[in-house]
């Protein structure tokens, strides 16, 4: 087998693996995303069952399918960190010391650099300019408190300093604002932050994507805490020991795993904020209102057949902002 078909580097082998492990079930019963996948998905993270897999959505694109509880725990007390383990190129049966003394050593490892190609999975796909329409991905609506329907719970930001020194990969959430725009937390202290002011400062718009479906190797490092400065997308080789394939993006200069499901490109807006929340949080609450929030636009949008968007239903734990991003 590929290294670039294993679980830890390509997320429909991890898909695969889930399936034939029985760790998840494809659901062929039509669901609606507007509820009803966050629904199903809270009840398989309370009862522990395997990640659901909808086939068939109301109201989206023919073929477009959702994962929910991506890195969920399961029931049998042998293999119950399964899907986090996949996530890690590690076994099943791999126990949270196991787990967490791979990510530490991980950490303290060299990092291994990405290898470009020239094409990949995630560009079977593609639509630019006046064709983007990201209302024909199925964005859930995932609690009933929540203030729109979000489309990143389980992905991460690609940006880069101006000087191409520093790529940062980091996860954080974005809601839908309209067939060309998502709005999200951009926070001054966080790394999207810092790499924002530096081309704020040049009077330059920020280049910007975004991996849903990522090889989940690259969504695990893009969580990691790394200090500033250092570039995330050379610890996916460091957990897996194999180096991430990456490809340049339609329509900027950013690099992104070949190997995703689905991929937006454009820029953060410099002025323009627009509404966003609340939502439902890993506490197990969400706050009674919103804040303005900066404006993602989206130029491109790639895609590999029949996709896959993971999704991430917040709540009490354990779900992933437990399982993937606490440890």
């Amino acid at each position: 087998m590929s290294r670039y078909t294993e679980p830890a580097l390509d997320f429909r082998a991890f898909l695969a693996r889930l399936l034939a492990d029985q760790d998840a079930v494809a659901i062929a019963q039509t669901v609606d995303p507007h509820l009803e996948v966050g629904a199903v998905t809270r009840r398989a993270y309370e009862t522990r069952a395997p990640a659901p897999l909808f086939t068939s959505l109301t109201g989206t694109t023919p073929g477009f399918r959702v994962l929910g509880a991506p890195a969920g725990l399961n029931r049998d007390p042998r293999t119950r960190y399964g899907r986090l383990a996949a996530h890690l190129g590690l076994p099943r049966t791999a126990t949270p010391r196991t787990i967490l003394e791979h990510l530490v050593t991980a950490m303290a490892a060299p990092p291994v650099a990405p290898v470009v190609v020239s094409d990949g999975p995630c560009r079977q796909n593609v639509r630019t300019g006046d064709a983007v329409d990201l209302e024909m991905l199925p964005v859930p609506l995932l609690h009933q408190e929540d203030g729109g329907r979000y489309l990143g719970t389980y992905g991460f930001h690609i940006v880069r300093s101006p000087d191409g020194a520093w790529t940062s990969w980091s996860v954080a959430r974005t809601m839908l604002h309209d067939r060309t725009t998502l709005v999200g937390p951009v926070m001054p202290q966080q790394h999207i932050g810092m790499i924002r002011d530096m081309w704020r400062s040049r009077g330059e718009r920020t280049p910007w994507a975004m991996v849903l479906g990522a090889p989940p190797a690259a969504l695990a490092a893009a969580g990691m805490p790394l200090p500033e400065g250092v570039s995330e997308d050379g610890y996916v080789g460091a957990l897996t020991g194999t180096p991430v394939e990456v490809v340049r993006a339609r329509t900027n200069d950013l690099f992104v795993p070949a190997h995703s499901e689905i991929v937006l490109e454009g820029y953060i807006d410099n002025e323009a904020t627009a509404p966003e929340g609340p939502m439902g949080e890993y506490h197990g609450y969400a706050f009674p209102d919103g804040k303005q929030q900066p404006v993602f636009r989206v130029e491109a949008v790639t895609w590999r057949d029949e996709p896959v968007l993971p999704v991430c239903v917040a709540g009490l734990p354990p779900e992933e902002n437990h399982t993937i991003w606490g440890t």
